[in-house]
């Protein structure tokens, strides 16, 4: 009886896992036409910055709101931060937070919305050799398989339109300059990923929070160095908004 209660509770969670994480990548994926529009008038600098801020500011909000809501606090269940997560966060939010986001940005000005979103499926291959090979998981023959299939569709991608028949208008287009920007910064996030998981133990929302406004700031400070201008006011907005909703939720679901 034991036993199968045991089964049932892992099932369970396994399931609500998987749920999660499908949640997460769906709103993320929300973000990668949104930014393609945006990215011209702003700045891949610019719109980094402002995409984890908007996700920044909307969980520290959610933060205080839960302080005096007293059905909120269900998601403070797990500790927050603690001295000793600091070189593990560090590593999240240069990685994950900073790099990541910049090299997809500067890949998304040499290719198609289209073709940046399937080359973001190389963080899966990434993520599993790094848990293998330095993190010390195991690599079964089908997670193999399915990382070279995903490989080989990247490759596929970085050829010359013409070379692929795709040199139409509205096609599936890139170059490959895009396609190593966002080969790194998948390879960025493979590194966040597994360096979250070892974290996934604290308090999402606070590790989301902490990793959105630190990635923010430190990436608006990289704007202003490099001389990247503040956009219109609109786009200001629209940037935010993108980041609280696919970035922000993203994060927290990711992290659950």
């Amino acid at each position: 009886m034991t036993l199968h209660r045991l089964t049932s509770n892992a099932d369970r969670l396994t399931r609500r896992g998987v749920a999660f994480g499908l949640g997460a990548a769906f709103l993320f994926g929300l973000s990668t036409p949104l930014a393609k529009l945006l990215l011209p008038a702003t700045g891949a600098l610019s719109l980094a910055a402002l995409l984890y801020l908007g996700a920044g500011c909307g969980l520290a909000a959610f933060s205080a709101a839960r302080r005096f809501a007293p059905w909120l606090r269900a998601f403070a269940r797990e500790p927050g931060l603690s001295l000793a997560d600091i070189p593990m966060m560090a590593g999240v939010i240069v990685a994950g937070g900073v790099a990541g986001p910049i090299l997809m940005l500067f890949g998304l000005n040499h290719l198609s919305a289209a073709a940046a979103a399937l080359m973001l499926n190389l963080e899966v291959p990434f993520t599993i050799v790094l848990a293998a090979v330095f993190f010390g998981e195991h690599l079964g023959r089908r997670e193999a398989l399915g990382a070279a299939l995903v490989v080989i569709g990247g490759a596929i991608l970085s050829w010359p339109p013409r070379t692929v028949g795709l040199a139409v208008r509205g096609a599936i287009y890139g170059d490959l300059v895009g396609v190593c920007a966002l080969s790194g910064a998948c390879l960025c996030w493979a590194l966040d990923n597994n360096l979250t998981q070892h974290l996934s133990v604290r308090d999402p929302v606070v590790v989301a929070r902490t990793k959105a406004l630190c990635a923010g700031f430190c990436t608006l400070v990289l704007a202003r160095a490099f001389g990247q201008g503040t956009p219109v006011s609109s786009l200001y907005l629209s940037a935010l908004l993108v980041g609280l909703v696919s970035y922000g939720r993203s994060l927290v679901l990711y992290v659950y």
